[in-house]
């Protein structure tokens, strides 16, 4: 087989809510190369990107609420010290992950 790989997953989360999938090993010719779409009953958000390595890439965020007609790109403030337990993990994480040859 010469396809890319594909991953579909479908079910419904413990309170009812239904959730899918859809991780496909290609890239696609119309939209980027990673889409993620939350479809809520107050608003919708969309997070974009040129590839599914979602850890490595910079990923575009869009959102849009009530009567908006169009998603727009929102603002991700994120405040990371010394002392915050995301920072210590994220440390910790850094420190246990292998280097590349040459890194």
């Amino acid at each position: 087989m010469s396809a890319p790989d594909q991953v579909l997953v479908s079910g419904l989360l413990t309170g009812g809510a239904p959730v899918s999938i859809h991780y496909r090993g290609a890239g696609s010719r119309s939209t980027p190369g990673f889409i993620w779409e939350i479809n809520g009953s107050e608003g919708d958000i969309r997070v974009t990107g040129p590839s599914g390595d979602t850890q490595v890439v910079r990923l575009s965020l869009e959102g849009g609420r009530g009567d908006d007609r169009t998603l727009r790109p929102l603002e991700v403030l994120l405040e990371i010290t010394s002392d915050s337990d995301y920072a210590g993990r994220a440390s910790a994480l850094a420190a246990t992950t292998p280097r590349p040859r040459g890194a």
